[in-house]
Parts: structure tokens; C-alpha cells; sequence
């Protein structure tokens, strides 16, 4: 059964354009078209994502152009991310790391080298598994900085 829903957003010009979608999990497909207005003139975006093998919050790999978020954003993560502790905390609960790994990031000196050292280091032989992982975390401690990697995506 084909659904369509528009929604017009009216923001000011101070934050930036996001949107969240939550659909249930018997969706496996959307489309998404973004306008530059509400009268469809100039299409902005447009895609087709293929839910089967997504996990909340993360577009599936066949939806990635370009290799992973994480992969294609690593310069501006060891440059901007400020408060890795925090984030080695949930990647640990999570089991997404080991102790070991964790104590290693931590001993490095600044937020650049332990964030460089968890890229480099348990991030980049995992897979696209534990890079979602640090994804979801990454969109709930530094939202304004996710929200920005991802507007310059479609920019």
C-alpha cells in the first residue's frame, strides 16, 4: 500500500534544516523527495532507501553512497568531537568494544587522539555493525554536529 505525506517546514534561518522520520518496522521501502518550496518546482533531493537490513536511526548500506558516515566524516569526528569519554562509555556498555580498547583511547592525550584512536583503531576492521553503533550515539550526544555533517551531505 503506497502512503504519500507531505510536510512543509517553515524554520528560521538561525537553526538548520533537519527532519526525523519514524516509521514502523513493517516498512521496507521509502522514498523521499525534498522541495525547495511548497510548489514542487524545484526538487532538491531525491532517493529511494531500502529498509530491509536498517537498523533505527541509520540508512542501510545499500543506501550509502561514498562508504560509511562514520568513514567519510572522519576528518571533521577527530576535529570536533570534543567529549569522547562518554562515548566510549556507551560503546562499551554496548559491548561494541572490549575493556582493553577502551583503556587505550582513554589514555591518549587529547580529545583528537582518543577520537583518531577509535576510528583508527576498533572502528575501522569492524564492519558497518559497529560504525552504526557509534552512529546512533554520535546523533544523540552532538546533535548540532550531526545535523551539520549531514547538511553538507545534500548541499
Amino acid at each position: 500500500m503506497e502512503e504519500k505525506h507531505l510536510f512543509f517546514l517553515d524554520y528560521d534561518p538561525n537553526f538548520h534544516r533537519t527532519f526525523e522520520v519514524i516509521l514502523s518496522k513493517e516498512v521496507k521501502e521509502l522514498e523521499l523527495e525534498l522541495f525547495r518550496s511548497e510548489s514542487k518546482e524545484l526538487r532538491v533531493w531525491s532517493g529511494k532507501v531500502l529498509l530491509e537490513d536498517a537498523v533505527e536511526g541509520v540508512a542501510p548500506p545499500t543506501a550509502r553512497v561514498g562508504g560509511h558516515f562514520v568513514d567519510r566524516h572522519h576528518t571533521e569526528l577527530v576535529r570536533r568531537v570534543t567529549r569522547v569519554e562518554p562515548i566510549l562509555d556507551s560503546l562499551l556498555q554496548k559491548n561494541i568494544i572490549t575493556h582493553e580498547e577502551y583503556s587505550t583511547i582513554c589514555s591518549r592525550g587529547t580529545p583528537s587522539e582518543k577520537m583518531r584512536e577509535l576510528l583508527l583503531g576498533p572502528m575501522v576492521s569492524s564492519g558497518d555493525r559497529r560504525k552504526d553503533e557509534l552512529l546512533r550515539i554520535l546523533a544523540k550526544e552532538y546533535l548540532y554536529l550531526m545535523a551539520d555533517l549531514k547538511g553538507q551531505e545534500f548541499s
